[in-house]
């Protein structure tokens, strides 16, 4: 198992994204791994509908505040149901924005779109990390592919040598370092901004 299911997966933790294609496939996923049926409260049935009916069928997810569950996964709800602490993994899903009264005891994550990636961030314990659906697997990305991985790993070389870098200096590390133009380097450097690798604030170019 990987190490965001694996975060997932343990203690009680409220994701906030808004992408609901995402929600679905990380339930499916967790009920997948998980040893013990898997609890899903989906009033507004925005996941329901894509749980492999198999998955119902071999009793490994059972509907609304199930008992027995070793946890439950909570969709948009209005209000936190009361669980009485009988469940060690809870996961909300809501939309960043939402009036949901999040307890403070929850770990507060946030899911976000680079380009065609994603970024999985916990706030409480500063993990975070990218992934990919690639059919019904979860693929987590380390760096990225190819000439941007490799632009990427000249620029942070050079941020720990140099400390921050303007973008004229970005772009002639990124031609020296790769051995391309400049109009390839600008681009190279377009395409991190864009996948939210690094960031550009007043001229500079800073790791996010």
């Amino acid at each position: 198992m990987n190490l965001l299911l694996e975060d997932l997966m343990t203690g009680w933790k409220a994701v906030y994204t808004h992408y609901a294609g995402i929600t679905a496939k990380l339930a499916s996923l967790i009920v997948k791994a998980s040893d013990k049926p898997v609890g899903i409260v989906d009033e507004k049935n925005i996941i329901l509908p894509y749980i492999p009916i198999e998955d119902f069928e071999a009793g490994k997810v059972l509907t609304g505040l199930a008992k027995d569950v070793g946890r439950i996964i909570i969709v948009e709800p209005d209000r936190i149901p009361f669980l009485g602490g009988r469940v060690e993994n809870v996961i909300v899903f809501t939309t960043p924005g939402s009036r949901l009264r999040i307890p403070r005891f929850f770990e507060k994550i946030y899911i976000t779109k680079a380009g065609d990636e994603y970024v999985y961030f916990n706030r409480k314990s500063f993990l975070k990390t990218r992934f990919k659906i690639l059919g019904d697997k979860l693929v987590v990305i380390e760096k990225p592919f190819g000439m941007l991985g490799q632009g990427l790993e000249a620029l942070k070389n050079a941020m720990l040598s140099y400390g921050e870098l303007t973008v004229k200096d970005a772009v002639f590390i990124l031609t020296k370092q790769l051995g391309i133009g400049k109009n390839e380097a600008r681009k190279i450097l377009s395409q991190l901004v864009l996948r939210k690798y690094v960031k550009i604030v007043k001229g500079k170019v800073n790791l996010y």
